[in-house]
């Protein structure tokens, strides 16, 4: 058994299908004795190059000169509805989340481009995806060659799972959101000009993971300046830095290298300051952080709205991606823990939301006045609103915990997510993700209509551990949820403690006394931080221990009384102006 490749004389196609046939009509001159596998056919599109410029927004069908190469035939790019912040958007979507045969490679095959005439050449092209927990191999690439198939192909892109991520990482089927859940990659094709015909091929391989997204490809020549402003990392939206130094973070979206932008910056609609960053070397598709020069904030809330534009000192072709405006708080109200936020009455907590749709703000719920986010109104997806503590004083705590409650009902198509970080410099940066949650991991019901929690088991509680911020003291943490258009969200009773108790003692009345052995315990439940002093006396009326505690409020105390004898003994409890007298019975060792 031997096999071999038979290279047969050129034909030639014409334009569109054909179907290419091949037969075996004899072997060593007579009739072959299994005629049966003599015979193959082969449908091939021959598409004539096309000059560019080249865009392709998949609204509709597929056009006839591109093609979907799905060699075993199961799921494959199709065109869907695809949420990127206008209405009616479609996109090509590889549907890896029920794509069962993993490591099957499926291709989207762009019609040949001519570059004979173009001086630049730069291919763009928007990208959704969000991986799923534990399945990291979902990848894609893309494939450039010269000679029309995919031999001698060169791979220009390769990303694979957390790469690719454009959202936050989900067990269920994803679909973006918004527009805040698509990134544009840019690719410099210079290495392909003068070529009359530029194959490219978008190559997927099912990971087993979640879906990916394409839409917006487009090819176009001449030099193509593009520089975006993608977010700005300082000021943060709310810190206790008046005097900043402002950091973006920019990418490279055209053509060419980068070498120098203009900042423009502006603080609550007041003078405008320019500044001119140089010797920046930044190509195509790359990205980096700008500092700028230090400035000042006023105390309070403020706007500040910064622009990046004149790459090279140019005109930028696409001004949208230039400027960013958002909220900078300047607050450094500290309070100590342990603490609890009830959100019943004014409090030294700070929103700071983006654009102009609302933001965190007081409700009406079940369990009286809770924050809200109006998920279910606003429109405007992606943008997030920040819940701020003040600056929290953890230096008297060896180990710290936070509790909250949560409520939420999903509403297809969209979903909220929410964050909670924490910053270790009074809010200056925010590193730590202490959570990181969509709808679908924290609702507690499922509701077309807007969202108004009215049963106890209507809430969901989540529980932090805080032991890396012990004794620490500027610490800030912030609930941060990015609209989706789904449906409100609730937070309630954000309660710090001294403690990394996962399951703390829980009563109704002001406090709780545990006696048994020599060592006892008092749980207390204060509707505000108090000053507490604890007597245990026995019935000599003799101190046994005299301790003061400040700043009392949620504490489970422990006391060991070493030999005490058997017996009843005197607690007498003051809490601020209050006192209050316990027996309690003690056994002995």
């Amino acid at each position: 058994l031997d096999v071999a490749n038979l290279f047969l004389p050129p034909i030639t196609l014409a334009a569109g299908a054909s179907l290419v046939e091949f037969e075996v009509l004899s072997v060593n001159g007579v009739s072959d004795n299994k005629a049966t596998n003599n015979y193959q056919s082969l449908a091939v599109l021959t598409t004539a190059a096309v000059n560019p410029p080249l865009v392709e927004t998949f609204s509709g069908s597929l056009p006839s000169n591109w093609q979907v190469q799905n060699p075993d035939g199961l799921t494959t790019w199709q065109i869907v509805a695809a949420n990127n912040g206008f209405g009616g958007n479609e996109a090509m979507r590889l549907n890896f989340y029920d794509y069962e045969n993993e490591g099957a490679v499926d291709m989207l095959v762009l019609p040949p481009v001519n570059l004979t005439a173009s001086a630049q050449a730069l291919l763009q092209f928007d990208i959704a995806y969000a991986p799923y927990p534990g399945q990291p191999n979902d990848r894609l690439q893309l494939l450039a060659s010269t000679e029309c198939s995919e031999s001698g192909s060169v791979i220009v892109y390769d990303k694979i799972a957390s790469a690719l991520q454009t959202a936050p990482q989900t067990s269920s089927n994803f679909s973006p959101s918004g527009a805040a859940q698509w990134r544009t990659e840019s690719i410099n094709l210079g290495a392909y000009l003068g070529q009359p015909q530029v194959q490219l091929r978008f190559k997927a391989t099912n990971g087993f993971g979640n879906n990916l997204f394409l839409d917006n490809i487009r090819i176009v020549t001449g030099s193509f300046l593009d520089v975006a402003l993608e977010q700005i990392n300082r000021p943060t939206r709310v810190s206790c830095e008046s005097n900043v130094s402002p950091e973006l973070l920019i990418r490279n979206q055209g053509s060419e290298t980068i070498n120098s932008v203009r900042a423009v910056i502006q603080i609550n609609q007041g003078a405008v300051v320019n500044q001119t960053i140089s010797s920046l070397n930044l190509g195509t598709g790359q990205s980096m952080t700008l500092a700028l020069a230090p400035l000042s904030l006023p105390p309070g809330s403020n706007t500040i709205s910064i622009t990046v534009d004149q790459p090279n000192g140019l005109v930028d072709d696409v001004p949208q991606n230039n400027s960013v405006t958002r909220p900078a708080i300047v607050n450094g109200r500290i309070e100590p823990i342990p603490l609890r936020q009830n959100f019943e009455s004014a409090s030294n907590w700070l929103v700071a939301t983006d654009g102009t749709e609302a933001g965190w703000a007081n409700a009406s719920t079940n369990l009286g006045s809770s924050m809200r986010y109006p998920g279910f109104t606003n429109v405007l997806t992606g943008n997030q609103s920040w819940l701020v503590s003040p600056v929290l004083d953890f230096s008297r705590a060896f180990e710290a915990s936070v509790f909250f409650g949560i409520s939420y009902a999903l509403r297809s198509p969209g979903v909220e997510r929410l964050q909670v970080l924490a910053s270790h410099d009074c809010g200056v940066t925010y590193p730590d993700i202490l959570l990181d949650e969509t709808g679908e991991q924290f609702a507690t019901r499922q509701s077309p209509a807007e969202w108004v929690p009215a049963l106890s088991s209507d809430w969901a509680k989540r529980y932090l551990n805080l032991n890396n911020y012990a004794q620490q003291q500027n610490i800030r943490l912030a609930w941060v949820v990015y609209n989706g258009n789904g449906n409100n969200l609730y937070v309630d009773n954000i309660e710090l403690f001294q403690d990394d108790e996962i399951n703390p003692p829980r009563i109704d009345a002001l406090y709780a006394l545990y006696s048994g052995t020599p060592d006892f315990r008092i749980t207390f439940n204060l509707p505000e931080r108090s000053a507490v002093r604890l007597q245990v006396l026995n019935l000599m009326g003799q101190s046994l221990a005299d301790m003061e505690y400040p700043d009392t409020l949620n504490q489970t105390y422990f006391f060991d009384l070493g030999n005490a004898a058997s017996g009843i003994y005197i607690v007498r409890i003051q809490i601020g102006n209050q006192l209050f007298g316990e027996k309690i019975f003690l056994s002995g060792n």
